[in-house]
């Protein structure tokens, strides 16, 4: 009996020890904080993902740094934030001691991965890098740039020892300039090989360090049996079968022969594409295999067009890099991934019909595998990856034979994964997926997939807090509505809309309801159960886009949104009819002003006035009385209008707030102030100054007595309103700001940054200061 109670305590002993070091992990929402800031939400948007050789260790590439994380203890290791932009690349040094980013801020920098403590900072020349890597025994540090340029540091001095360039011209097609398809391979022993892209369609092969052409490719691939230039398009419909045994879209070598590489089209109806006329073979896209003997291209035919260009996929081409001879010329559409392994010696070709596993050498087809979604080859070729709806396997091909397989229960609320990683080992394997998880898998074993990390995002495009000032609802481009709780900080609803963007949130006077706005259509949602309660359309609601540039290099875009008044009780919202003004609750529409200009994207509404900024003006509206009481003209003086007539300064309007007395209101310029005006009598009251970018945008405290103001430069400046009195700057990154909201109590200020490319996928929680 003692003995069975010492095992039971034993085993319980080390449960323990194992999850103690996710219980004492510190919170993600605290980590690497930008200075004033109380927490973040969100741990980014991925750009990049990478296993360290021995799958120890996972670096996640993210829009606010590079997250490192333990796969063994499940615990987030380091932020490394110290880029000043978006971080696109890292890569593990082959002992998995020194991680490498590469960011936006044309910088490369080099990492302890045991204690995330920086070690070098390499410039980037000119560009940013289109790939990064080590060299295979680990010396150097190997960077691609967009313009093809190839760099090579020395990864311990950080040294930049050499850069090749490629020789190659500018290339106009269809009256335009392009730069041509470029791809670089380097070898063991450091020699380098370019690949470029010619107006034929066919590829040079260069030598990186004289810069002299090898071998120009032959390309041989049968255009008709891709395009069609006159007469109706013929419709190939194949019918379901097994794989081995489905019709195959056969293309033709010069000398009658078919080429060795086939793909099987699969059990979908295709057809030839219809041009009018003769296309130009563009090549968009060139890749070595690892062992820099095969090259992939994928092309498109490119015809004129009102004044423009068409554009109609071409084949996916492969090539022998040492003959130029054309492997294979394969319908696009029909293959969705092309994959070499480690050694470069096998091709995987992945489409609807399944995988098809090729020898390159013998040139034969080694394995067949259905309804496979994606694969990937260990470091030597031996094994197979391979990642399907209901799980992942791996294979050894060589052996034909099942060496292990993780069940999948996929459903609609967790997408397929998007990201599917190796360690160098091939041991352990990472993915990611659109919900922002992360999981992880010991690939010679059937255990489930850990859930390593969660909270990684994508763009958010509104952002609302509730009246109790307990939720923050976020809406993101993948229709997808988050609820989260602020106290915890942690999310506690997603909610699956299927609206296309939804560009407004807001929250009714009880809090029960969060009400959101989409090209017209409004629905109201269950904060507690997430069900949609009501739901209605606005006829004819005007969309549009809006953006402004400036001369110190920042930008303000986005999308022209219905404007929910501070209860949610109102709505005021563009359409083909004029600006309307809609019962958000009851869904009426109470009135519609015909002669407001329909192209204003900057505006504000409070229970009496409507205001929308228009280029420097800004136009005032009684609601009550439906008609136009004001225009208020922002920039002034013959100098100040000389300046923005000829462009060399910006005076328009981009930010709009009433204080909560609706007497004053508050306009946010190009030129970097902040206006004050009288509603009632029109007149500027006072200017405030001290941004150092564009003013895009404004909030009130609920009180009236702090505003917050944010630029184009990503900086939130506080102010006691009273005496104008600057209180605190603060800055999460350097895009611009979109969204500003105080908490219901004054004390907490919420903001999130440009949505778009740039934007970095997180809302941030700052300290307001005492008055």
């Amino acid at each position: 009996m003692k003995s069975k109670t010492f095992t039971t305590l034993l085993t319980l002993f080390f449960i323990i020890l194992i999850y103690l070091p996710i219980a004492n992990a510190e919170d993600y929402t605290q980590i690497g904080l930008p200075e004033g800031a109380k927490a973040r939400l969100g741990k980014g948007i991925i750009y990049d993902i990478q296993l360290s050789h021995d799958g120890t260790k996972l670096a996640i590439a993210s829009s606010i740094g590079v997250w490192l994380y333990d796969v063994n203890t499940r615990r987030e290791t380091a932020l490394i934030s110290a880029h000043t932009d978006t971080v696109t690349h890292v890569a593990f040094s082959p002992d998995s001691k020194t991680l490498a980013s590469s960011a936006i801020d044309k910088t490369v920098r080099l990492w302890n991965t045991e204690t995330g403590s920086s070690l070098q900072t390499l410039d980037i020349p000119k560009d940013t890098l289109f790939s990064l890597n080590f060299s295979k025994d680990g010396q150097s540090l190997i960077g691609l740039t967009q313009q093809k340029d190839l760099l090579l540091w020395d990864s311990t001095t950080g040294k930049l020892q050499k850069t090749y360039r490629p020789k190659y011209r500018k290339i106009k097609v269809l009256g335009k300039v392009w730069l041509p398809a470029m791809a670089a391979f380097v070898d063991r022993v450091g020699v380098v090989t370019f690949a470029i892209a010619n107006k034929d369609g066919t590829i040079t092969i260069q030598n990186g360090q004289t810069g002299k052409n090898m071998i120009v490719s032959t390309r041989r691939t049968d255009d008709s049996q891709f395009i069609q230039l006159s007469g109706k398009p013929t419709v190939h419909a194949v019918l379901p079968a097994p794989i081995d045994e489905r019709e195959h879209h056969t293309t033709y070598r010069d000398d009658g022969k078919p080429f060795p590489i086939q793909f099987p089209i699969g059990s979908f109806s295709h057809s030839k594409s219809y041009l009018d006329q003769q296309p130009v073979i563009w090549k968009e896209k060139l890749e070595f295999s690892p062992d820099g003997k095969t090259l992939v291209s994928s092309s498109q035919y490119l015809t004129s067009r009102n004044r423009g260009m068409a554009y109609t996929q071409g084949p996916i081409e492969i090539w022998d890099v040492d003959t130029g001879e054309q492997l294979a010329a394969l319908r696009s559409n029909r293959v969705k991934q092309v994959a070499f392994s480690g050694d470069g010696k096998c091709l995987a070709l992945t489409g609807y019909a399944g995988c098809v596993i090729w020898d390159i050498g013998t040139r034969s087809k080694i394995a067949t595998f259905l309804e496979v979604e994606t694969v990937r080859f260990s470091g030597d070729g031996k094994l197979l990856y391979l990642i399907s709806k209901d799980n992942y396997t791996v294979w050894d091909l060589f052996a034909g034979q099942e060496i292990s397989k993780v069940p999948l229960d996929l459903d609609e609320s967790k997408p397929f994964p998007e990201r599917f990683v190796l360690s160098g080992d091939g041991a352990t394997l990472a993915t990611t997926d659109a919900n922002g998880e992360v999981h992880v898998w010991q690939s010679h074993t059937d255990e489930p997939l850990i859930t390593l990390t969660s909270s990684f995002t994508r763009p958010f495009t509104s952002l609302t807090v509730s009246h109790d000032g307990k939720t923050i609802a976020t809406s993101d481009v993948l229709e997808r509505i988050q609820l989260w709780d602020v106290s915890t900080r942690r999310k506690r609803m997603t909610i699956k809309t299927d609206e296309e963007s939804i560009r407004a949130l807001t929250f009714t006077k009880d809090n029960q309801t969060l009400i959101s706005e989409s090209r017209g259509d409004i629905k109201m949602w269950n904060i507690n159960s997430g069900e949609l309660q009501k739901a209605y359309t606005i006829p004819e609601a005007l969309v549009g886009s809006f953006s402004d540039s400036f001369n110190d290099g920042t930008h303000f875009s986005g999308e022209t949104v219905g404007i929910f008044a501070q209860n949610g009780n109102k709505l005021i919202i563009q359409t083909r009819s004029g600006t309307e003004i809609w019962d958000t609750i009851n869904g009426k529409e109470l009135y519609t002003f015909t002669n407001i200009d329909q192209h204003w994207y900057t505006s504000t509404i409070n229970e009496e006035t409507f205001v929308y900024g228009i280029g420097s003006k800004v136009f005032l509206w009684d609601l009550k009385k439906g008609e136009e009481v004001g225009t208020l003209k922002t920039s002034k003086g013959f100098f100040d209008g000389f300046l923005e007539r000829f462009n060399f300064r910006n005076f328009n309007v981009h930010a709009l707030a009433f204080t909560p007395d609706g007497k004053t209101l508050v306009v946010g310029n190009g030129d970097k102030k902040i206006q004050l005006w009288d509603i009632v009598d029109q007149r500027l009251i006072d200017t405030m100054t001290g941004h150092q970018h564009a003013v895009c945008q404004l909030a009130f405290s609920a009180d009236g007595k702090i505003l917050a103001s944010g630029d184009t430069g990503g900086k939130i400046h506080l102010w006691e309103f009273a005496t104008r009195r600057h209180l605190a700057t603060y800055q999460a990154t350097k895009r611009f700001v979109h969204t500003l909201a105080f908490a219901p109590d004054g004390k907490t200020l919420v903001s999130m940054n440009a949505r778009g490319y740039k934007q970095d996928g997180t809302i941030y929680l700052w300290h307001v200061p005492s008055k």
